[in-house]
């Protein structure tokens, strides 16, 4: 289901499984990130809550909206990120999937 969000906010939906390390380091990176990004909003929901099956192995998923629609959704999201740079990493990849989203949409 598409968030209720206008055209300048990005919903970043985390899809976490508690029990996998990887999850529990993205939930706690993206709690990190929200308080100094006020253009981001951050929501996590269960991947039983979620209207489309994922595969475990896929985990962490981060579907990004804006506008009410999906504009890119990322899979193994903490393979993408340097431990030692993480934050600044999560921020990129972010900002990177909805410029390269709306260049596709124009």
């Amino acid at each position: 289901r598409a968030l209720d969000v206008d055209d300048v906010v990005v919903s970043a939906v985390h899809l976490p499984e508690p029990t996998y390390p990887s999850c529990r380091r993205l939930e706690a990176s993206l709690a990190l990130v929200a308080p100094r990004r006020p253009d981001l909003s951050f929501v996590s929901m269960t991947l039983a809550e979620a209207e489309q099956p994922f595969e475990p192995h896929l985990l962490p998923i981060l579907a990004l909206y804006k506008g009410g629609d999906v504009v890119e959704t990322l899979f193994r999201v903490t393979e993408r990120l340097d431990p030692l740079n993480e934050l600044a990493d999560l921020e990129e990849l972010i900002d990177n999937a909805v410029t390269l989203a709306e260049a596709r949409r124009h």
